[in-house]
């Protein structure tokens, strides 16, 4: 009687199968550990002199994200944001001729001032000022990681109530 399959075939199926076995490995264990970022808590304030964006970057992926650039676009247009701009202040006279002016609290810029690591599954709140704000804003995070297959950038779309 012969056999079903010969010790030369079994081993050919074991090795193809051992193959596809760690191929998977290797794609399940990029894709678990693949960077991943979001935008959350996205608000245009206009309540000051000039109106403010603040916005949430959650890294909810298993790996640490260094930041390396925000950068925004108003309706299609690339925009810096103000720079030098330290937030509202308010104005307080005092009976007494005495004038102070204070910065508003919690109303400073919260900018990213030179690449950031992000922990995994950490979230930084960012604040800037810009002289206008129009109806449709784009966010793109340049971070040190592929976030895509052939890019190291994302970008948000958000709609303004102007």
């Amino acid at each position: 009687m012969h056999d079903f399959l010969s010790s030369n075939e079994m081993s050919n199926i074991i090795s193809v199968l051992a193959l596809l076995a760690a191929l998977y490995s290797i794609w399940y264990t990029k894709r678990f550990n693949r960077p991943r970022i979001s935008i959350e808590d996205f608000h245009v304030d206009r309540s000051y002199e000039y109106p403010s964006i603040e916005f949430s970057i959650l890294n909810f992926s298993n790996t640490p994200i260094t930041l390396k650039s925000i950068t925004f676009s108003f309706d299609g247009h690339p925009v810096s944001p103000m720079s030098e701009y330290e937030g509202p202040k308010e104005s307080i006279d005092f009976p007494n001729g005495i004038h102070l002016e204070n910065h508003i609290v919690n109303s400073s810029p919260l900018v990213l001032e030179s690449e950031t690591t992000m922990l995994p599954n950490s979230k930084d709140k960012y604040r800037y000022y810009f002289k206008n704000v129009d109806h449709e804003v784009t966010i793109t995070v340049e971070t040190n990681r592929m976030l895509s297959i052939c890019s190291k950038k994302k970008s948000f779309v958000f709609r303004t109530n102007k």
